[in-house]
């Protein structure tokens, strides 16, 4: 099944059992590098970089890198 994770579980001596561990990146929860030069939009808005201005206790911030 193309898009999937499978694992091989040993029963015993001759048997091996393949169990499908569902799609693959739900399964493998593969890391996602998260930076702004990402050619993703929604990765590039979770970058502490981005350009997500906002404001706290009444003070503007261009980004949570600003914040820092």
């Amino acid at each position: 099944m193309d898009g999937h994770a499978f694992k091989f579980l040993q029963q015993d001596a001759r048997t091996l059992k393949l169990t499908d561990l569902g799609i693959e990146p739900e399964a493998c929860r593969l890391p996602i590098n998260i930076t702004s030069q990402s050619i993703v939009p929604e990765i590039q808005l979770i970058s502490n970089l981005s350009e997500t201005p906002f404001e706290l206790d009444g003070r503007r911030y261009a980004s949570v890198e600003a914040f820092w």
